[in-house]
């Protein structure tokens, strides 16, 4: 991968969302059932070690929400930040927490994966890269870690683009706290960064994280055959990007 740079850990990402919630109608997306809390949003992208409603004032991508897909209602404050090492032992035990959740949608984990230490060492692991290729965040709802959002391989020259990969917990799923995420992160990544392409991928049936990236302007590209190894097995993946303009 090659590297951004401008460095991403020189500010914190923090977006705050009004208590008032939004007007929100469930979407119909590819006949997927309307409860979108039957289909966790959690896209994977290419680096999948280390992996969250909008802002007060409009995002840069508001114009491209497709009108058949509203924002749903939250009623949180959701906000994302940097992840350091001292997050380490909360995110530990969020993603053990949500470990059976979480399965089908990401790879095989091994069980230090869900430790502290591993957690911390992958941190300080991702921190030491100079300049920075990948960009790991947490997610935070009223404060508490609620999951995960990364820029992975973020690449300058004529790529200028980067690999998007989130997860949400069990308990704020459905709630629109991935679409809040997607919208900061995208801020920061068109703007700070000034990249010019976000990628994701998601499952095939995954409709819920499909929703989610619909609603910050994504638009469907194509489906990789056998794209990454989920669940145990080489798996189909849709492929959706976002650009600056």
């Amino acid at each position: 991968m090659t590297n951004p740079t401008a460095d991403p850990t020189a500010q914190n990402i923090s977006v705050h969302l009004p208590r008032r919630p939004l007007r929100f109608r469930s979407p119909r997306v590819h006949g997927a059932q309307q409860d979108s809390r039957q289909h966790p949003p959690s896209t994977r992208t290419h680096a999948v070690a280390l992996t969250g409603t909008g802002p007060s004032r409009p995002c840069r991508c508001a114009p491209h929400f497709p009108a058949r897909l509203p924002w749903p209602s939250v009623t949180g404050i959701v906000t994302v930040r940097r992840a350091t090492v001292d997050d380490a032992e909360a995110l530990a035990a969020l993603a053990l927490a949500n470990r059976a959740f979480l399965s089908p949608w990401e790879p095989v984990r091994p069980d230090e994966y869900f430790t502290a230490e591993y957690q911390r060492a992958a941190l300080r692991a991702l921190h030491a890269q100079d300049p920075p290729g990948t960009v790991p965040c947490v997610i935070l709802v009223d404060g508490e870690p609620a999951g995960r959002i990364t820029l992975n391989n973020v690449a300058r020259g004529a790529f200028s683009s980067a690999d998007l990969g989130y997860w949400v917990a069990q308990q704020h799923n459905g709630r629109g706290v991935a679409t809040a995420a997607v919208a900061a992160v995208l801020d920061l990544a068109f703007g700070k960064l000034g990249l010019h392409r976000v990628q994701a991928a998601t499952l095939l049936h995954n409709a819920g994280s499909q929703r989610v990236l619909a609603r910050n302007g994504f638009t469907r590209i194509g489906v990789a055959p056998r794209y990454l190894r989920i669940a145990g097995e080489w798996q189909d993946h849709v492929l959706f990007q976002r650009l600056a303009d």
